[in-house]
């Protein structure tokens, strides 16, 4: 789920704008259960002893160990950005080490890319990736087109969402897809209202708005996602709501966008990793 984000960040963090048609932007952040803590307790004498007078240490007794807390759950190295202490950065992502390593390994077809990185005169990143790379096919043979231009990150955050999207292609279409069509990746450049490096500036997004099936059908984010006041009508509709929830809930990616988020959307979807996270793949 997404996080409840102070007002400073509120006002800060809105979320890319689409490539293809500038517009407001303005991010919709849905609130999380707060962040599980624990902290080490005083030991605790035995019951049977609490009443007891007080005896004079022994040299020989052990030293009550506190209780140990449960070990932190590990942050995916591949998986949406969840620090909330660094939702303000506005930098490309940090490289992954033996990224094309890991997309090798997946099965990927691809090939380096070159992203430039570039600073304003305040030193702040405004274009770029420190690793970069052109993704043609991924791991199943599904193509995109055209192929795409993109951080390794980005790269390997789509690597997991694949095979979710065809678990999904499968259950509620009965074929698998053949080809993502999208409609840009890289654009540098600020988002369109407000002063905030776009994540389509460091190729940290991906616009996908539609997908060719096994079968030769097509799925239009524009055309079947469907009214948004109503439930699915069809089995493509719920494809692609199915889809967008699931690259979010599932931490795939940082941001998840679609039409529930605005009409500048309304024919695509946008995935990024930013550091921050906006769900804005539903009512």
């Amino acid at each position: 789920m997404s996080r409840r984000l102070g007002p400073l960040t509120v006002g800060l963090l809105l979320c890319a704008a689409c490539m293809r048609c500038p517009g407001d932007d303005t991010a919709k952040l849905s609130p999380s259960a707060p962040a599980a803590t624990s902290a080490a307790l005083p030991p605790q004498r035995p019951a049977d002893a609490q009443s007891a007078p007080p005896t004079a240490p022994s040299s020989l007794a052990p030293t009550p160990a506190a209780p140990s807390a449960p070990p932190a759950t590990p942050a995916d190295p591949y998986g949406a950005d969840l620090d909330p202490d660094n939702d303000l950065v506005v930098a490309p992502p940090s490289a992954i080490p033996e990224c094309h390593e890991e997309l090798t390994r997946a099965g990927v077809t691809f090939r380096p890319g070159a992203l430039p990185l570039e600073k304003n005169a305040a030193g702040t990143f405004t274009c770029g990736a420190h690793d970069a790379v052109v993704v043609q096919k991924w791991p199943s043979g599904t193509s995109l087109s055209p192929p795409a231009l993109l951080t390794c990150r980005m790269a390997l955050a789509l690597v997991r969402l694949e095979p979710v999207m065809q678990e999904l292609a499968e259950k509620e279409l009965g074929t698998t897809v053949r080809k993502i069509h999208h409609m840009g990746t890289y654009s540098c450049r600020k988002m369109v209202r407000f002063d905030f490096v776009s994540e389509h500036s460091y190729g940290n997004a991906i616009d996908i708005g539609s997908f060719t099936l096994a079968d030769g059908r097509k799925v239009s984010v524009a055309t079947h996602f469907g009214p948004l006041d109503a439930e699915p009508a069809d089995a493509r509709s719920r494809f692609l709501r199915q889809l967008g929830n699931a690259a979010f809930d599932r931490n795939l990616v940082s941001v998840s966008l679609g039409p529930y988020w605005d009409a500048l959307h309304r024919d695509h979807f946008h995935f990024d990793m930013a550091h921050y996270r906006v769900d804005g793949s539903r009512r």
